[in-house]
């Protein structure tokens, strides 16, 4: 083999190594490696953007969507990966042919009526007894959350007389904020995990009647087009799972940066990555 031939044979493999390095993370481009679908809930921004930041630390190409249904965005194309779909435990959701079920991201999540621990209410049956120090009102948020179908159960099943008011998140927890540092009487809908909804100061209350599902597991999904094509990624979406401890970390970094969630959210990272690498590996 001539010298010219030689340095052919060394371009040529250079080359191809560059090629397959490039299918495993694209950070040589801006073509994204995975894109994900996020809702505008707070633990669930958190949740991506805590993947998107482990992702881009060890070489990925990530983007992520605003959507208003990430089930739906992925059976639409529009996004790869979805990881929080808040599926009851006692209800099998059957995945599309065009889905692939990457198992739970957190499990014995639940979703209830809430109130305050200086309130003297143990039960849903114990609202009305409060009826007056409520204002007439329980806040429900979102008619499209899986809470709003609970708490239309449990105006039937427990006889209100309160009046169910609609909110968003951001004004469920401005209410919370302002009530509970007057130490006011409040009824919420509430759910954990929540990086706001701290369970030292909050506690659903025990639904006799089952109105609300017992409890929730919160489920990853992908497109199965997009799962074939990147292998080492799914791997890792689907040994990728938060405790409650871990959540129970961004709970306190909320408190310690006055409730800044995207401050928080830095800190979480910075506080359990090294927890996370692990999987990419």
């Amino acid at each position: 083999m001539n010298f010219r031939t030689l340095l052919i044979v060394i371009f040529t493999f250079l080359m191809v190594s560059c090629q397959n390095g490039n299918q495993k993370k694209n950070s040589n481009n801006h073509t994204p490696d995975v894109v994900i679908a996020y809702e505008n809930w707070s633990e669930n921004r958190a949740f991506t953007t805590f993947v998107k930041s482990l992702l881009e630390d060890n070489g990925y190409v990530v983007k992520t969507v605003l959507v208003e249904k990430g089930y739906d965005a992925l059976l639409e194309g529009k996004a790869d990966v979805f990881l929080e779909k808040w599926e009851s435990e006692d209800i099998y959701t059957e995945t599309s042919g065009i889905l692939l079920n990457l198992g739970n991201l957190y499990e014995n999540g639940r979703i209830g009526l809430v109130v305050p621990n200086y309130m003297d209410a143990q039960t849903i049956e114990d609202i009305e007894k409060f009826k007056k120090e409520l204002d007439g009102k329980i806040y429900a948020v979102d008619s499209d959350f899986e809470s709003f179908t609970g708490i239309n159960v449990a105006t039937q099943r427990y006889n209100f007389t309160l009046d169910i008011t609609g909110v968003t998140e951001p004004e469920m927890m401005k209410i919370f904020e302002a009530k509970y540092m007057n130490r006011e009487p409040f009824c919420i809908t509430g759910w954990f995990p929540h990086p706001l909804l701290d369970q030292n100061y909050l506690r659903i209350l025990e639904d006799p009647r089952h109105a609300f599902s017992k409890g929730y597991n919160l489920v990853k999904y992908s497109r199965r087009s997009w799962a074939k094509e990147h292998t080492e990624l799914t791997d890792f979406f689907k040994k990728l799972k938060f405790s409650e401890p871990q959540f129970k970390v961004l709970i306190d970094k909320v408190g310690e940066s006055n409730w800044d969630i995207e401050k928080a959210t830095a800190a979480w990272y910075k506080a359990l990555s090294k927890d996370f690498k692990k999987l990419l590996k």
